[in-house]
């Protein structure tokens, strides 16, 4: 079954386009938003049918972008952007289709090196948490002050580093771009508390 809906029309508009397209995902549970360019809603949301194609009908003529979202929130951006503001704009003209084809980008990984700032050592034990909303992942450093995330979703995240036992100020990590099949590497120094 084929989801669709349709678009707020203005009055004054006579014909209107289409967007159609195949989203090829493996994780599932996607929804897909039209918003305007600045990322505002620009409809509802549809859902891929069990073979991915989707489409928005009775589109008004302008700018948008192609927005996926997943259940735990993350999203991403056509065409496999990480961000709106590296996403084409799709241009909807009146009486015609745009077709919009993507695919679910694939993992990245974080390697988390935290040290001491003032001696320069890694610092076995401490943890790094993801904290961006949703999510709240957490690992913790080895004898080498390493924590290793695989297999996360390419999106932007924020990390924050301390240890359990206190005797660090917490630091922290904003704004990390994951990339697809890329392992991002993250140096924290923890500053020893007085």
């Amino acid at each position: 079954m084929l989801f669709t809906i349709g678009l707020a029309v203005p009055a004054n508009a006579v014909e209107h386009g289409r967007i159609t397209g195949k989203f090829d995902g493996s994780t599932g549970g996607v929804r897909i938003l039209l918003t305007d360019t600045k990322g505002n809603s620009a409809s509802g949301s549809v859902f891929p049918d069990s073979a991915g194609r989707y489409r928005f009908d009775k589109v008004a003529p302008g700018d948008y972008h192609i927005r996926y979202i997943w259940k735990d929130e993350t999203d991403q951006w056509f065409p496999g952007q990480i961000k709106r503001q590296l996403a084409k704009v799709v241009q909807v003209r009146a009486g015609e289709e745009f077709v919009a084809d993507d695919t679910e980008l694939k993992p990245g990984s974080v390697r988390a090196t935290i040290t001491d700032a003032v001696t320069g050592k890694p610092i076995k034990g401490a943890c790094v948490w993801m904290t961006k909303a949703p999510y709240s992942r957490s690992l913790c450093s080895g004898e080498d002050g390493v924590a290793r995330f695989s297999r996360l979703r390419a999106w932007n995240w924020n990390f924050v580093a301390n240890t359990l036992v206190g005797g660090y100020v917490a630091g922290y990590v904003d704004n990390v771009d994951v990339l697809p099949e890329v392992t991002t590497d993250l140096a924290i120094s923890l500053t020893p508390k007085p």
